[in-house]
């Protein structure tokens, strides 16, 4: 069974930062640039 995730990456101009908006319970990122994030990563199964 496939699922699809949303996250999407919101610049937050006061702290200088990248924070995720996403329809996953319970993930939270944030980082100083997206290159941290937009590396290729392995599939996860959830």
């Amino acid at each position: 069974m496939k699922r699809s995730f949303s996250v999407n990456a919101v610049w937050d101009d006061e702290d200088q930062i990248w924070l995720s908006e996403s329809d996953i319970s319970g993930l939270h990122i944030e980082v100083k640039t997206l290159g941290l994030v937009l590396r290729p990563r392995k599939r996860i199964r959830l």
